[in-house]
Order: C-alpha cells, then sequence, then structure tokens
C-alpha cells in the first residue's frame, strides 16, 4: 500500500537520428509498507518493508542512436526505511536487505549495444544505515547479474553494478548484420555481372 502527492513532466525530442527522452518526479510527504509471501511451481519468494519520507525527487533520461542506447537515473529522498526479499525460482535468485533513515542522493546509469549491456550505480547519503543486494537470472526477458553494497554513519555511500543481455535483440541484430551482407553480397554480384558484360561487349565490338 501507497500514499503521497506527485507531481510529474515528461519530454521527448529528436536531433536527427538521435532519440531523447526524460522525466522528472516529485513526491511529497509519502508512505508505504509491503507484506507479502508466496510458493509455487515457479519457485519461492517472500519481501517486507516499508517506507516514509518527506519528500522523493526522480529524473530520469534516455538516448538511442541505432541499437546503441545511453539511460541515466537520479534520485534524492529524505525520509527512512526498512526491508528485506528473497526469491529462488527457475528464473534466477535474488536477495536484498536494507534499513537507514536520513537524507539520501544516488544515480545510475546504463549503456548497452545490440542486445548487451553494462550498468553502474552510486550514491552518498548522510544519517544511518546499511543495504545489500544480489541478483543472477533473468529480468523482462534478460538475463541480469549484479550487486549493490551501501552503509552510512553519519555519512556514507553506495555502489554497485550489473551485466545484462537480451538474447531477442542479440539474435535480431546478427540477423539484420547477416541480411546487410547478403545484400551487400548480392550489389558486388551485380556489379561483377555487369562489368562482365561490358567486357564481353568489348570484345565482340574489337573483332568486327
Amino acid at each position: 500500500m501507497t500514499a503521497n502527492g506527485t507531481g510529474a513532466a515528461a519530454g521527448e525530442g529528436n536531433l536527427g537520428a538521435l532519440a531523447l527522452y526524460g522525466e522528472a518526479r516529485l513526491k511529497v510527504l509519502g508512505w508505504r509498507y509491503t507484506a507479502e509471501a508466496s510458493a509455487g511451481s515457479d519457485g519461492v519468494s517472500a519481501e517486507i518493508g516499508g517506507e516514509a519520507f518527506l519528500a522523493r525527487a526522480e529524473i530520469d533520461g534516455k538516448a538511442e542512436l541505432g541499437p546503441a542506447e545511453a539511460t541515466v537515473t537520479s534520485h534524492a529522498v529524505a525520509g527512512s526505511n526498512a526491508g528485506a526479499d528473497v526469491g529462488i525460482g527457475r528464473e534466477g535468485v535474488s536477495s536484498a536487505i536494507s534499513a537507514s533513515a536520513g537524507a539520501e542522493v544516488e544515480m545510475d546509469g546504463r549503456v548497452g549495444v545490440a542486445g548487451v549491456g553494462a550498468g553502474y550505480k552510486a550514491g552518498a547519503r548522510a544519517g544511518v544505515g546499511i543495504e545489500a543486494e544480489f541478483t543472477a537470472g533473468m529480468q523482462d526477458g534478460k538475463f541480469v547479474i549484479g550487486g549493490e553494497f551501501g552503509a552510512a554513519l553519519g555519512f556514507g555511500g553506495s555502489m554497485g553494478g550489473y551485466i545484462s543481455i537480451d538474447p531477442g535483440k542479440v539474435v535480431e541484430t546478427v540477423s539484420d548484420a547477416a541480411d546487410a551482407v547478403g545484400t551487400v553480397g548480392n550489389q558486388v554480384r551485380d556489379a561483377q555481372a555487369v562489368a562482365a558484360e561490358v567486357e564481353a561487349s568489348r570484345r565482340r565490338a574489337a573483332l568486327q
């Protein structure tokens, strides 16, 4: 369950072949709590947590150019939170634990080409807190492995990173590249045939 006051703004545009997207969100005086557990053929998972904040600001940006893309996300929050979750299933494993009170500024970014991506996360905080996270498995059709750790007592920070592979995009890019190679090959053969015909015509004219 969640509750807050929220405002948001978004925009997008193009600079030639470069596509740009951006969004900003502001939430004030909010809270949420979560408690759930499940077990079934897909695996087991459990999550419990809560958060209360005076204000939370988030900014997202994304740029795309052909098969390459880059994203940057940042947020700042003043409040407190605590939570833990674990999941084990056919698509992988994940676990996380966190508890903090104070203010935090965090930024993460991602770059990717043809379905293979890498990301980072870094933050600074004032207050007290600790967090740790690890994940390995499939997320939204991508294989992802990564982790994060952070701590603060007065002042502190956090850092993390991950690698992702999108099999669908990799196959699509390879297929597009193969089609392009085939097209170039056909054009080369056509040009060779034209050149051979021109040479044959020249020889016939020379014999007359």
